[in-house]
């Protein structure tokens, strides 16, 4: 009993003690998917406040409908007795953020740009409902070699074995759920330029900026007639008397090609 009080605080004290970091993972990896697509150096990326309400919208917006339709799904079809079904709601949420982060961004975007992130879960789907197949071919029947493999998949002691036995199946989650989040992230960040239209241009000149770091303005220019961004990256400094900073809505640059 008292090893396992002991074993319950520990598992706690670990998940606060990572929740900083996992969240600085993820706001850097949004940050870094902004840089990549404007070429600014990694270097020059530095987390603030701003960007941690930014980056935190926009996973919501991505994670809440997520939920919603799981929790919907559930409710609707939820039978613990079907292997089938105990399979397929492991994998769900990552099919349904697949399925929400292409409605977001997908009539801009093409089959190139996010050819991983769609492959990927069915990469995922496929091994998971084919693996059986290979391992139990010798039991007869589909659900039967499910059950079968699903008892083996019990009996291994892999890396989610022994992270549920350390921090618990709610730490375990978390690991799980903190990768997908900083994979998340970096993409929705990568493509975070379809959907801005306003920047802020620099004494009503062709520069405009792109994030401000510290006391630095990431600046570039633009082409106003084909939206297409020059790949030179100026760094303004925010104190400087003579620089005055324009509202000024351009519409989505062209990035991407």
């Amino acid at each position: 009993m008292k090893e396992n009080i002991i074993k319950k605080y520990l598992s706690d004290a670990v998940i606060i003690a990572i929740m900083p970091i996992i969240g600085y993972l993820v706001i850097f990896a949004y940050e870094y998917g902004y840089a990549k697509a404007f070429n600014i150096p990694i270097q020059l990326i530095n987390i603030n406040k701003t960007t941690f309400f930014v980056v935190a919208s926009a996973l919501w917006a991505i994670i809440f409908p997520v939920i919603g339709i799981v929790n919907m799904f559930i409710i609707l079809f939820k039978d613990d007795s079907n292997v089938i079904y105990r399979e397929f709601i492991k994998i769900a949420p990552l099919h349904i953020a697949t399925v929400v982060f292409v409605l977001v961004f997908g009539k801009s975007i093409t089959f190139e740009d996010i050819q991983f992130f769609l492959i990927l879960p069915l990469i995922i789907t496929v091994f998971h409902f084919g693996f059986p197949l290979l391992t139990q071919r010798k039991t007869k029947g589909y659900k039967q070699k499910l059950l079968e493999q699903e008892k083996v998949d019990s009996e291994i002691k892999d890396i989610g074995f022994y992270l549920e036995k350390y921090l618990g199946k709610f730490g375990q989650l978390i690991i799980i759920y903190t990768f997908f989040a900083i994979f998340l992230s970096h993409y929705i960040g990568y493509f975070a330029p379809l959907n801005q239209s306003e920047y802020l241009q620099i004494n009503s000149s062709d520069k405009i900026v792109l994030r401000i770091y510290g006391e630095n303005l990431i600046c570039t220019t633009y082409n106003s007639e084909d939206k297409t961004v020059n790949s030179e990256i100026s760094i303004i400094k925010i104190d400087k008397k003579d620089v005055t900073l324009i509202p000024v809505n351009i519409g989505p640059l062209n990035i991407y090609d």
